[in-house]
C-alpha cells in the first residue's frame, strides 16, 4: 500500500479507534440493549423473558408517570420563563457594562462551577423552614413570617427553580454574551443615525443577531430541564406529596427502589421519544418560518 495513502487514510483512523471503541461500548451498546430490555421482564441473574409492550403499558397506566411529567413540564415552563429570559437580559446588560465588567462576569459565572451536590447541601440550609435558615432569617428581619419553602407542596418547585436560577443563569448569560460580542458595531451605529431607542436596538438588532444561538440554547434548556434530577433527589426525594417528582427521579425509583429495570428502561424510551419528536417539530417550524 502506498505510504501516502497510509498516512492520510489509515493512521487517522488508528488515532480515532480508541474513542470509537469507547463510544460503541459505552454509548451505543447500552442504548441498543436498553431498547431490547424494555420489551423484556428482566432482573439480573434471575429472569429474562420477552413480554412485548407490557412494560410500556405499565408505565402509561401509572399515575406517578403523569404526575412526574406534569411536574417536569411545570418546572420547564417556569425555567424558560425566568431562567432563560433572565440569562438573555443579563447578557445584554453585561455587554453594555464598561466598568467592572470582568469582575461582574466572573461573579455571575462562579455559581455554575459549584458541583450540584455542594450547592444542594448549601440550599438545604438556606431553605430551612425555621429561623436557622438564611432566607427565613432575612424574611424575619423584614417582618415577613417564616416560609416552609421545600417543605411545602406549593412552594417546593418554585424554591428549586430559585436555586437553579442562581446556578444556571450565569453560565447561560456568558454563552449569550459571547454571541453578542460578534454583533457588528455598524448595525448599532445605523440605528443611532435613525434615532432608534435602546429597546428598538435590542429588538431589531441584538436579538436577531444571536437568534441561532438562542434557538439552540432553547432546545438544550428544555432537554436539561427534562433531565432535572440531582437537586430534587438530594433535597426533596420527590416530595412533599410528589410535588417535586420529576421524570428522571421516577426513572431512578423504578430502577433502584423498585428494581423494575425493564419498566425504567421503557420510561426512558418514552422520554427519549418525547424529546426527539419535540426537537423535530421545533426545527421544522423554525425552517418553515425561515
Amino acid at each position: 500500500m502506498n505510504r501516502n495513502i497510509i498516512d492520510k487514510e489509515v493512521i487517522p483512523w488508528l488515532f480515532l479507534l480508541p474513542s470509537l471503541i469507547g463510544f460503541v461500548f459505552f454509548v451505543w451498546h447500552p442504548f441498543l440493549k436498553g431498547f431490547y430490555l424494555a420489551f423484556t421482564d428482566y432482573l439480573p441473574g434471575i429472569r429474562h423473558e420477552w413480554v412485548g409492550f407490557k412494560n410500556f403499558k405499565a408505565v402509561l397506566s401509572d399515575e406517578l408517570f403523569y404526575t412526574s411529567w406534569a411536574n417536569t413540564l411545570y418546572f420547564t415552563l417556569l425555567s424558560l420563563l425566568f431562567s432563560f429570559t433572565t440569562s438573555i437580559v443579563l447578557a445584554i446588560a453585561l455587554n453594555e457594562t464598561r466598568k467592572w465588567s470582568s469582575i461582574l462576569r466572573i461573579s455571575f459565572y462562579v455559581p455554575s462551577i459549584v458541583p450540584a451536590v455542594i450547592s444542594s447541601l448549601l440550599w438545604i440550609w438556606m431553605f430551612n423552614p425555621t429561623q436557622i435558615g438564611m432566607l427565613n432569617s432575612v424574611l424575619s428581619f423584614l417582618g415577613i413570617p417564616a416560609q416552609p419553602f421545600i417543605n411545602s407542596p406549593s412552594q417546593s418547585m418554585p424554591s428549586l427553580l430559585l436555586m437553579t436560577i442562581w446556578g444556571w443563569v450565569g453560565s447561560s448569560a456568558i454563552v449569550f454574551l459571547a454571541g453578542l460580542q460578534g454583533v457588528r458595531a455598524e448595525l448599532y451605529e445605523a440605528c443611532e443615525i435613525d434615532g432608534a431607542s435602546i429597546w428598538k436596538k435590542i429588538w431589531y438588532v441584538t436579538l436577531p443577531s444571536i437568534r441561532p444561538l438562542i434557538q439552540m440554547s432553547f432546545i438544550l434548556a428544555i432537554v436539561n430541564n427534562i433531565k432535572f434530577f440531582t437537586e430534587p433527589f438530594l433535597m426533596t426525594k420527590g416530595g412533599p406529596v410528589n410535588s417535586t417528582l420529576t421524570v428522571m427521579l421516577l426513572n431512578y425509583n423504578y430502577a433502584f427502589s423498585d428494581f423494575e429495570y425493564s419498566k425504567a428502561t421503557a420510561q426512558a424510551i418514552i422520554t427519549f421519544l418525547f424529546i426527539l419528536i419535540f426537537t423535530l417539530i421545533y426545527f421544522r417550524l423554525q425552517k418553515n418560518e425561515d
